[in-house]
């Protein structure tokens, strides 16, 4: 039997119906589940149910339009100060990247539809969420999930191809 996996698709359009708060708890929980390197958890994640600011996402990057219908914002940010000073921060991408593609799977199993939006590396856009959100220079933001419910289905498209797999060497 297939996973959860197996039907997380992007979905950009919602309707007009409130996330209930357990919802909210449940993803947020989910996505501090994820593995971090050197057990650092770097995650800090804000929430948004504030139409005002969702209409404000929109206007951060052509990609995040349709934050304007959403029933939710997650914006998922690295916290670099949880590193000891001179250790390697490198990894905080791929530990917030990771928290995110929990949050995104605990969405689906709530029933709601989704979109990963990109923020970092691109500065502008990285000062414009912390505009939005009060978030401090330390904190980067690395994505927002925009979240609701939707009409369309979560099945994902089969992407498979075994020509990029490789056994034993490239």
């Amino acid at each position: 039997m297939r996973g959860l996996i197996f039907k997380r698709r992007s979905v950009r359009t919602f309707i007009d119906k409130q996330i209930e708060k357990e919802k909210i708890e449940e993803i947020v929980r989910a996505g501090q589940l994820a593995p971090s390197a050197m057990g650092v958890f770097p995650w800090e994640i804000v929430v948004t149910q504030d139409r005002e600011k969702m209409d404000r996402v929109t206007e951060v990057s052509p990609y995040t339009k349709f934050a304007k219908d959403a029933g939710a914002v997650f914006v998922v940010c690295g916290n670099l100060t949880c590193y000891k000073p001179g250790s390697e921060t490198g990894f905080w991408v791929q530990d917030c990247s990771a928290c995110i593609e929990n949050m995104l799977l605990q969405i689906v199993e709530e029933g709601l539809g989704a979109t990963w939006c990109g923020i970092y590396p691109k500065e502008e856009r990285c000062q414009d969420i912390r505009e939005i959100f009060a978030i401090p220079e330390h904190i980067i933001p690395l994505g927002i999930i925009v979240c609701g419910y939707s009409n369309e289905e979560n099945v994902a498209k089969d992407r498979f191809d075994p020509a990029k797999v490789h056994y034993e060497i490239y």
